[in-house]
């Protein structure tokens, strides 16, 4: 039977001077009595969602506070935000406020008839979502050139979707609560045939509860039998 090393003190090394040395602090203008709640980080901006129903919108490289957004109100859960084109987009659960990310106004809004779940994913005026029915839950592809909800397609998935969905490359992928893993094209057309996978879809033993992954090197994703998956593009 092995086991662990002790680690002796010659494995740790000091820290460079500059390390961890701020670069810039920002008041969020937060009102007294509330407090940030979720920090996301995008490419040049920092959102802040705080309690009193705001999103706070700064930039990465300067920490200037560029606008603050009103978040969709009495709308259940708040999801994360996404960046699509130049929107900047918040889901709650029964309704999406889209603002521009330039100037911070609002440019549209729209109830849904169904119950969002996650962030969304998108590109250009395409969003996909995750969405909860009465009937299952389903893939939302809407278009954000409508100021509605009518979805472009949709797919059912019959167990509910926790997860955000992934664009990667023109494909969607998403995965539901009965541990499946599917994968269409923005077409609505599937990627893995029925000779890959029964229905068109990977299975694990498990449930599927948290976002997936995706990068070149493949689709990664933990399900609740307690392992971790990779599969190829």
């Amino acid at each position: 039977m092995s086991h662990p090393k002790p680690v002796s003190t010659g494995d740790f090394h000091p820290v460079a001077v500059n390390n961890f040395a701020k670069t810039w602090t920002v008041d969020l203008g937060i009102p007294k009595g509330n407090q940030a709640t979720n920090v996301y980080i995008f490419d040049n901006v920092i959102i802040v969602y705080a309690d009193d129903n705001t999103a706070h919108v700064v930039s990465r490289q300067s920490g200037q506070l560029l606008f603050i957004n009103t978040l969709p109100e009495r709308s259940g859960t708040m999801h994360a935000p996404s960046i699509v084109g130049d929107l900047i987009i918040y889901p709650a659960t029964s309704r999406i406020k889209a603002y521009s990310v330039k100037t911070g106004l609002l440019v549209k809004q729209f109830d849904v008839r169904y119950a969002l779940r996650s962030a969304p994913a998108g590109s250009g005026n395409n969003l996909y979502i995750s969405a909860d029915h009465e009937n299952g839950g389903r893939l939302e592809a809407l278009d954000l050139s409508r100021n509605d909800a009518l979805p472009r397609w949709e797919i059912m998935t019959i167990a509910t979707m926790r997860g955000a969905p992934v664009l990667y490359k023109g494909y969607i992928f998403f995965a539901s609560q009965d541990g499946k893993v599917r994968a269409v094209n923005e077409e609505k057309h599937s990627v893995w045939s029925l000779d890959d996978y029964y229905d068109g879809a990977f299975a694990t033993a498990g449930s599927i509860v948290a976002d997936i992954a995706v990068d070149q090197s493949g689709v990664y994703f933990a399900s609740t039998d307690t392992k971790l998956y990779s599969l190829k593009l």
